[in-house]
């Protein structure tokens, strides 16, 4: 009864959070640094005006 369908749907559905929280810290990584970069370029152009 544990190969059953039903009792795998809560650990796969666990686990599918797992590597979307962990997908969400990368991208949320990668966002952070192209705001940094932005604001880089911007403060660089204010002090070229």
């Amino acid at each position: 009864m544990a190969n059953e369908p039903e009792s795998m749907i809560l650990p796969l559905l666990r686990e599918m959070r797992g590597e979307i929280r962990e997908q969400f810290g990368q991208v949320h990584e990668r966002l952070e640094n192209v705001e940094k970069r932005l604001d880089k370029l911007e403060s660089g152009q204010k002090t070229i005006r």
